[in-house]
């Protein structure tokens, strides 16, 4: 992806971030590697842009699923420092009859037989 106003490294691609943001909060592949070699998952991956004199120009929070970015309300929008990683609450519903037969239709169909080979 390229040529829109969304971040532009994250690293692990091209082009890659400045040195001084390839580190766990700034890259993709630095993240994992510290998932792996130390077993500390990122809680979030900070998501840069910068421009073609590679000045930073936005940065966001990339949160871990299901968390999502939220703006704290004050600040710069382009600031990653200004958002939160929040995780959004299941709206409650009421399950109607309706649902239910809907929902073990749907569990009969995937109890279908394949055919043997």
């Amino acid at each position: 992806c390229g040529g829109g106003t969304g971040p532009n490294a994250i690293g692990g691609g091209f082009p890659e971030p400045p040195v001084a943001y390839r580190d766990a909060d700034h890259h993709v592949v630095s993240a994992v590697i510290k998932w792996v070699e130390q077993g500390v998952a990122p809680e979030k991956i900070i998501a840069t842009r910068f421009d073609g004199s590679g000045n930073l120009v936005r940065s966001r929070p990339l949160c871990a699923y299901p968390a999502q970015a939220a703006y704290n309300g004050s600040g710069d929008i382009n600031d990653a420092s200004n958002f939160s990683c929040v995780t959004p609450k299941l709206q409650e519903r009421t399950i109607t009859s309706t649902d239910i037969v809907l929902i073990q239709n749907s569990l009969r169909q995937r109890d279908l037989k394949l055919p043997n080979r």
